[in-house]
């Protein structure tokens, strides 16, 4: 699958720094959250941090607009365009609120769309168990808009091209997959 529409569900630390890392290799962002508040307080973190790569000359002046543009901003899940290829969840270590969203986001969604959680204490297998989807992937990455490795762990269920997808993906990001 070519990936080009990403959700990032959850504006918080680790949300806005994986919209970030997306935006800047010129994918579609969409980053969903609850209020405008957090919106607003995740792009003007993400804009910060553009800043502090533009002044380590990691990137351009004129990269930082580019960017910022490729990020669109939605209250709430049922915003989130059905057409999106790469869903990633990014919220508080809920496992109900977790399967909440992708419980409703299975009905909303295109079905071989990718469902990812940013999670590191959450079983995906199980996770991806309590839907129809077998597109399901547990993702991390520490500070995720300065680091350069990403763990991609799919369920038991996911695709079998499923860790080459996210492979593919990854590394056209500049990331450094592990293992899969």
């Amino acid at each position: 699958m070519d990936i080009k529409k990403v959700a990032v569900i959850g504006a918080g630390t680790m949300g806005n720094g994986i919209a970030h890392v997306f935006a800047q290799h010129d994918f579609n962002v969409s980053l969903v959250d609850v209020k405008v508040e957090y919106l607003e307080k995740a792009l003007a973190t993400i804009s910060k941090n553009l800043d502090r790569q533009i002044k380590k000359e990691i990137l351009k002046e004129s990269d930082k607009d580019k960017i910022l543009s490729n990020i669109k901003t939605k209250i709430g899940i049922e915003n989130i365009d059905n057409d999106t290829d790469l869903i990633i969840e990014a919220i508080v270590e809920n496992k109900d609120l977790k399967l909440s969203i992708f419980e409703k986001l299975e009905q909303q969604i295109k079905p071989e769309a990718i469902f990812a959680s940013n999670t590191s204490s959450i079983s995906i297998t199980e996770s991806s168990a309590s839907s129809n989807s077998s597109n399901s992937s547990n993702s991390s990455s520490n500070s995720a808009n300065s680091s350069s490795l990403f763990e991609s762990i799919p369920g038991a269920a996911a695709w079998e091209d499923l860790s080459g997808s996210s492979r593919s993906m990854i590394t056209s990001n500049g990331e450094v997959p592990p293992s899969f």
